[in-house]
Protein backbone atom coordinates (compact mmCIF):
# COMPACT_ATOMS: atom_id res chain seq x y z
CA UNK A 1 0.00 0.00 0.00
CA UNK A 2 1.10 3.46 -0.70
CA UNK A 3 2.42 5.42 2.58
CA UNK A 4 -0.39 7.67 3.71
CA UNK A 5 -1.44 8.76 0.81
CA UNK A 6 -5.10 9.82 0.84
CA UNK A 7 -7.57 10.14 -2.36
CA UNK A 8 -11.34 11.23 -2.31
CA UNK A 9 -12.01 9.30 -5.66
CA UNK A 10 -14.33 7.08 -4.41
CA UNK A 11 -14.94 5.58 -8.12
CA UNK A 12 -11.37 3.95 -8.03
CA UNK A 13 -10.73 0.45 -7.47
CA UNK A 14 -7.90 1.61 -5.04
CA UNK A 15 -10.26 4.14 -3.21
CA UNK A 16 -10.05 2.03 0.53
CA UNK A 17 -11.48 2.86 4.20
CA UNK A 18 -10.99 6.81 5.77
CA UNK A 19 -10.21 7.87 1.84
CA UNK A 20 -6.97 5.83 2.22
CA UNK A 21 -5.41 4.70 -1.41
CA UNK A 22 -4.63 0.91 -1.42
CA UNK A 23 -2.06 0.64 -4.32
CA UNK A 24 1.14 -0.25 -4.31
CA UNK A 25 2.24 2.65 -6.24
CA UNK A 26 1.08 5.62 -7.16
CA UNK A 27 1.76 7.27 -10.46
CA UNK A 28 0.50 10.90 -10.34
CA UNK A 29 0.75 13.41 -13.95
CA UNK A 30 0.87 16.54 -14.34
CA UNK A 31 -1.02 17.31 -17.33
CA UNK A 32 -0.84 21.18 -17.91
CA UNK A 33 -3.99 22.22 -16.23
CA UNK A 34 -2.66 23.22 -12.86
CA UNK A 35 -3.84 26.44 -11.34
CA UNK A 36 -1.27 26.69 -8.81
CA UNK A 37 1.01 29.61 -9.00
CA UNK A 38 4.32 29.22 -6.72
CA UNK A 39 6.00 25.67 -6.08
CA UNK A 40 4.64 25.81 -2.97
CA UNK A 41 0.58 26.36 -3.99
CA UNK A 42 -1.71 23.57 -3.90
CA UNK A 43 -4.64 23.20 -6.70
CA UNK A 44 -7.54 20.93 -6.51
CA UNK A 45 -10.23 20.70 -8.32
CA UNK A 46 -13.80 19.15 -8.39
CA UNK A 47 -16.05 17.37 -11.25
CA UNK A 48 -19.05 18.48 -9.24
CA UNK A 49 -21.15 17.32 -6.25
CA UNK A 50 -22.23 14.02 -7.66
CA UNK A 51 -19.64 13.49 -10.58
CA UNK A 52 -17.26 10.39 -10.85
CA UNK A 53 -14.04 10.05 -12.18
CA UNK A 54 -14.55 7.23 -14.84
CA UNK A 55 -10.55 7.39 -16.47
CA UNK A 56 -7.17 8.91 -15.20
CA UNK A 57 -7.87 12.06 -17.36
CA UNK A 58 -10.83 12.90 -14.78
CA UNK A 59 -7.78 12.77 -12.24
CA UNK A 60 -3.98 13.68 -11.92
CA UNK A 61 -3.60 10.19 -10.99
CA UNK A 62 -2.84 7.75 -13.62
CA UNK A 63 -2.66 4.99 -11.15
CA UNK A 64 -6.65 5.55 -11.45
CA UNK A 65 -8.35 2.37 -12.03
CA UNK A 66 -12.50 2.29 -12.14
CA UNK A 67 -14.06 -0.09 -9.91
Amino acid sequence: MAADVECAVDSCYYWGSGNKCTANAIKVNHNGTAMATSATAMEAGTLGPRAKARHSDHTRCDTFKPK
